[in-house]
């Protein structure tokens, strides 16, 4: 999506302007919604680079898949002896903290990172599970229980801060989500490989 993009404008305007074309894109940048999807791209890399050292016959890893009837998608889906893991990587700098935002009598709280509001990102989960969840809807493994996680890749923990847990999604840095992967579970590498291949065929690539 960032190429597709950043390739747009730059056919725009060296078509607008033929003489003065490379003059402009020289002295500018993309508009934010485009580097935005780079910066998302890069995260998502990284992270991929990261679970892929944990693929094994009994840990099944997922890239990159497309969300049925939409332009979404799932950065990445995780099958270990612990679970099914639907994570979502972003690439944002900062401290990761909960705060308060609502008042005294109506408590609410929102996911920050480097002092902006990020509880969007919490929200944007529940389609991904969704979409994980239909796939397995009708088969052998339909209830078994996903695991949604938020792995910021570039932010800022504390010393001794442990993973969060908001709104039943599990908000977490790189090291903590490959503990996580490789915790203790019931999942046996035959299930694993069943639900690889189920996920593969209902999930393709984006």
């Amino acid at each position: 999506m960032y190429q597709r993009r950043h390739d747009k404008r730059e056919q725009a305007i060296k078509a607008a302007h033929p003489k003065l074309g490379k003059v402009i894109l020289a002295l500018t940048d993309d508009p934010h919604s485009t580097r935005a999807w780079g910066v998302g791209a890069v995260g998502e890399s990284v992270l991929g680079g990261v679970l892929e050292r944990f693929r094994s016959d009994s840990v099944a890893v997922l890239h990159d898949r497309r969300i049925a009837g939409t332009a979404a998608n799932i950065d990445h889906i995780v099958i270990s002896a612990a679970g099914i893991f639907v994570i979502d990587a972003k690439r944002y700098r900062g401290k990761v903290e909960v705060r308060p935002v609502g008042s005294f009598f109506r408590p609410v709280n929102a996911l920050y990172v480097g002092g902006r509001d990020r509880t969007k990102v919490i929200h944007g989960m529940a389609r991904q599970v969704e979409a994980v969840k239909n796939a397995l809807a009708g088969t052998p493994d339909d209830g078994l229980v996903l695991r949604p996680v938020v792995c910021f890749v570039d932010s800022e923990w504390g010393l001794f801060q442990r993973p969060i847990d908001y709104g039943g999604v599990r908000v977490l840095w790189p090291d903590a989500l490959t503990k996580l992967i490789r915790s203790h579970g019931d999942l046996a590498p035959a299930t694993v490989a069943r639900l690889e291949r189920r996920l593969i065929v209902a999930l393709p690539t984006a």
